[in-house]
């Protein structure tokens, strides 16, 4: 069945072609909107040995409302030199829906102890303009406990003042 859409100038003067039935079609669209994507990373902050591969929750949330299934391009910026810090190129997420996904980062056995910091970004593919990050922690801690234990006339007389004791 053909349908045609009855046409009206500004002043209300219909279409004069007598071919084109006058039918009034309901016509509905939706106006879509962009929004910037939203990005968490949980937890934001791991503790980690140097060389230890360490995973993060990651989750992209499609802000745009309207524009139906849209990808995202994701990357990791701030790797430090040397360390591996992975993440999929892209994901495919519905307007207003949120997919999860994992990052990983692996420090190298030689990283010396301090905070490491990369922001993790999601960006339209469709619309690079909008763009979302988050942050994640990656804090070196070399574990090298040492304790040493020496005796004084107080202290237990089985040990010998200045010997060590392992734990």
């Amino acid at each position: 069945k053909n349908y045609y859409i009855k046409c009206m100038d500004e002043v209300g003067n219909e279409n004069s072609d007598d071919t084109v039935p006058n039918q009034n079609i309901p016509i509905t669209f939706s106006v879509g909107s962009r929004s910037n994507p939203s990005v968490l990373v949980t937890p934001s902050s791991i503790q980690a040995e140097p060389g230890q591969s360490k995973s993060y929750n990651v989750q992209i949330t499609n802000n745009d409302q309207n524009w139906g299934s849209e990808y995202f391009s994701l990357s990791v910026i701030g790797c430090p030199p040397g360390w591996t810090c992975t993440l999929p190129s892209s994901l495919n997420i519905a307007s207003g829906a949120s997919q999860p996904t994992t990052l990983s980062i692996t420090s190298l056995s030689t990283a010396t102890d301090g905070v490491y910091t990369v922001n993790v970004e999601a960006k339209n593919s469709a619309a690079v303009n909008y763009v979302g990050t988050a942050q994640a922690s990656y804090v070196v801690v070399s574990c090298k406990p040492e304790l040493a234990v020496t005796g004084d006339n107080n202290f237990d007389t089985k040990t010998k003042r200045g010997s060590y004791v392992g734990i």
